[in-house]
C-alpha cells in the first residue's frame, strides 16, 4: 500500500523509504549486465557490424591460412592446435586444428558479469581480448566489446523504469 504525504508537519516516511529503495540497483544493473552479454553476442553474430563498426578484414595471409586450417570460421573466432596424438597432422604444420572460440567464450559467459547493489563489473576472464579491443601495432583492433548509443538509450530506460516503479510504490 502507498505512503502518502500528508499536511501538518510532513511525512518523511515516502521519502526515507524511496531513499532505502534506491540503494539497491540489482534489478536494474543486472537486466543491464543481460543487454551488454547480448550486445558482445551481437558483435559477434554481425562481425562488428552491430556496434556500428564492422571488424576489419583479415591480412591476406591469415585469412588463407585460417581457410585451409578452418574453412568458414568468422573473425575472431580462433583456431588452436590438437593432437598429435592419434590424430591426423597436417602436411605441412605437422598439428591439426580445431576452432577453439574460447575468447567469445570468455565474453559472453554469465560469470564475466558481477552486479552488486551498487555496481555491474564486466570482467571476462580473457587473455587475448584485450588485444582485439585495442589492436596493437601488428594487428588492427576488432573491438568485440562496443556499445552503441541506442543501446546506452536502453539501459537508461532500464533504470528509468525500475526508478518510476519504485516511486509508484512509495508514492514520493
Amino acid at each position: 500500500m502507498p505512503v502518502r504525504i500528508t499536511g501538518g508537519q510532513g511525512d518523511t516516511e515516502p521519502l526515507e523509504q524511496f531513499a532505502d529503495a534506491v540503494q539497491d540497483m540489482e534489478e536494474p544493473l543486472g537486466y543491464v549486465g543481460d543487454l551488454l552479454r547480448a550486445g558482445v553476442a551481437s558483435q559477434f553474430e554481425t562481425e562488428g557490424s552491430w556496434g556500428g563498426q564492422p571488424w576489419a578484414q583479415l591480412t591476406d595471409v591469415y585469412r588463407n591460412w585460417k581457410e585451409v586450417h578452418g574453412p568458414g570460421l568468422p573473425i575472431l573466432v580462433g583456431l588452436r592446435a590438437i593432437g598429435p596424438k592419434g590424430t591426423r597432422r597436417h602436411p605441412v604444420m605437422g598439428k591439426r586444428y580445431s576452432p577453439s572460440g574460447k575468447m567469445r567464450v570468455e565474453l559472453l559467459t554469465p560469470t564475466a558479469i558481477t552486479v552488486g547493489p551498487k555496481r555491474l563489473v564486466y570482467e571476462p576472464v580473457s587473455d587475448i581480448a584485450g588485444f582485439h579491443q585495442e589492436g596493437t601495432d601488428k594487428m588492427v583492433a576488432r573491438p568485440p566489446v562496443v556499445i552503441p548509443l541506442r543501446e546506452l538509450a536502453e539501459w537508461d530506460d532500464a533504470f528509468t523504469g525500475w526508478l518510476d516503479g519504485l516511486i509508484e510504490r512509495v508514492d514520493v
